[in-house]
C-alpha cells in the first residue's frame, strides 16, 4: 500500500506512518495543481489543509482513501470523491494537542520557539509549519509557585492542555546549589 502524505506533518507524525510497514512518500512541497500529476500508484493520501480537487481523483489510478488530519472535509471535492468510490475520513482529534499547545503557549506557555513565534504574530505571519512543530507543553510537567486565583487558573489550563501541574513553591530543578534570593 502506497500512502502519499501531501502536507508538512511532525516528526514523530510520520515516523509512526512509516512504522506501520507502509510505502511512505512524503511530498509537502506539491501544490494543488501538482498533486493530480504525484498521484499514480497511490491508494491512500494523506492531507491536513492542501485542497484535493476533482482532478486529483480523475488522475488516481490507485486511490481508495483520502484522510484529512484535521477537522472537516471542505478542502476535499467530496463529490468527486464519491463518484469514484474514494472513502474520505478526517482525523480531527490529530489536530487537538497541537492547538491545545498553541493555546496554552499563547496563555504563558513556555516552549524554545515561543520567542519568535510570537514575533512572528505580531508582525502578521502565520507561519504553520513551524508553530505545529512546536514541543508544546502536553504531557510535560509544570510547575506552578502558588495557588492563588491565577496559579488555580493556570493548573486549570496546564491540565486541560495535558500537561501535569504541581502547585506549591517553585522547586529548583537543576542540580546544583539553588541561586540565593
Amino acid at each position: 500500500m502506497k500512502v502519499l502524505v501531501a502536507d508538512a506533518f511532525p516528526k514523530e507524525r510520520m515516523a509512526q506512518i512509516a512504522g506501520a510497514r507502509l510505502t511512505v512518500e512524503h511530498r509537502p512541497e506539491l501544490t494543488p495543481r501538482d498533486l493530480p500529476a504525484a498521484m499514480a500508484g497511490v491508494t491512500a493520501l494523506v492531507v491536513r489543509g492542501k485542497q484535493v480537487t476533482a482532478e486529483v481523483f480523475q488522475q488516481a489510478d490507485a486511490l481508495s482513501l483520502v484522510i484529512r488530519a484535521g477537522a472537516g472535509v471542505n478542502t476535499i471535492d467530496v463529490a468527486a470523491a464519491s463518484r469514484v468510490g474514494v472513502y474520505r475520513r478526517q482525523l480531527p482529534g490529530a489536530e487537538r494537542h497541537r492547538r491545545g499547545r498553541a493555546g496554552h503557549r499563547a496563555d504563558g506557555g513556555a516552549g524554545p520557539a515561543h520567542p519568535d513565534n510570537v514575533i512572528k504574530l505580531r508582525a502578521g505571519q502565520w507561519d504553520k509549519k513551524a508553530f505545529s512543530e512546536a514541543e508544546g507543553l502536553f504531557g510535560r510537567a509544570l510547575g506552578v509557585a502558588g495557588t492563588g486565583p491565577i496559579g488555580r487558573e493556570t493548573i486549570k489550563r496546564a491540565r486541560a492542555s495535558g500537561s501535569t501541574s504541581t502547585p506549591g513553591p517553585a522547586r529548583w530543578t537543576r542540580p546544583g546549589p539553588r541561586p540565593s534570593a
